[in-house]
């Protein structure tokens, strides 16, 4: 299913609704910020970032989708 929301979306905007959807699966799988932190070998406050669509290094983006299953 496509998204139709990233065909118009900002690059903000865009951000911030990936770092919504990264918090809502860590809920869903019922993990804390620090533990999917530790997962991904990131630091707490990059997942804050992310979450918040503050964004971050692609390559912090990767370890934390991957943690997440």
């Amino acid at each position: 299913m496509v998204n139709v929301f990233f065909d118009f979306a900002t690059e903000a905007e865009i951000s911030q609704e990936l770092g919504h959807r990264i918090a809502q699966q860590r809920i869903k799988k019922n993990i804390t910020q620090a533990e999917l932190a530790s997962r991904a070998a990131v630091s707490i406050s990059t997942i804050k970032r992310l979450e918040k669509g503050e964004g971050a290094t692609l390559g912090n983006f990767i370890r934390v989708l991957n943690s997440l299953g």
